[in-house]
């Protein structure tokens, strides 16, 4: 599996590779069947570049997973924290973005059939640790890892939200089109909504 992109390595204080993205040093980890979650008290960033560690994960703490997707708002994964790991063990490809001490800062997870198309199916970092990076560095590992792929897609939310002109304007920097200036259209069925009559409707 390929590691982190050739020509941005840095040599790290420990002798490991590592690439340098924004204000954060980004080392690559060895693949890992799951995390012991760091436990300690948040600290607020100093300015200082910090490392983050990249790795491939394929077990997931549940109380640490909905932290994270808590976090930026995206309650209809968390309403069902049991479907969210399956989802996540499901996936093609899980990558974490960790400090040194394991806490967990961003993933990213794709579906993909790894011939002719990968989708990314999420992308998210805690709203805490945004500026410094991670998000990019998460995904221009999966541009790496899925180079070979035809079609590397995803979707998000409509320029006109707030949410959305920032989010285009991210992926513009890191070279995607939308599926209009690739003369393409994208369709889905309507959202699937809880029944009627849920606490979480």
């Amino acid at each position: 599996m390929p590691g982190v992109p050739e020509g941005r390595l840095t040599p790290g204080a420990e002798g490991g590779p590592r690439a340098a993205w924004g204000g954060c040093l980004v080392r690559e980890g060895a693949r890992n069947e799951g995390w012991s979650p760091y436990r300690g008290e948040e600290a607020e960033w100093d300015g200082r570049e910090s490392s983050v560690v990249l790795t491939e994960e394929t077990a997931f703490d549940p109380k640490e997973v909905v932290e994270l997707y808590d976090s930026v708002g995206w309650r209809g994964y968390t309403r069902d924290v049991d479907s969210l790991c399956r989802g996540l063990a499901n996936s093609h490809l899980v990558i974490t973005a960790r400090d040194e001490s394991g806490g967990l800062l961003g993933l990213a997870r794709t579906v993909s059939d790894d011939e002719s198309i990968c989708y990314v199916q999420d992308l998210l970092v805690n709203p805490k640790f945004h500026r410094r990076g991670i998000g990019r560095a998460l995904l221009e590992r999966l541009k790496e890892r899925y180079a070979h792929c035809r079609f590397f897609l995803l979707s998000t939310d409509h320029e006109s939200t707030p949410e959305g002109k920032r989010n285009h304007a991210f992926y513009r920097q890191l070279g995607f089109l939308s599926y209009e200036e690739k003369q393409m259209a994208g369709f889905g069925l309507p959202r699937i909504r809880p029944p009627r009559g849920r606490a979480d409707a």
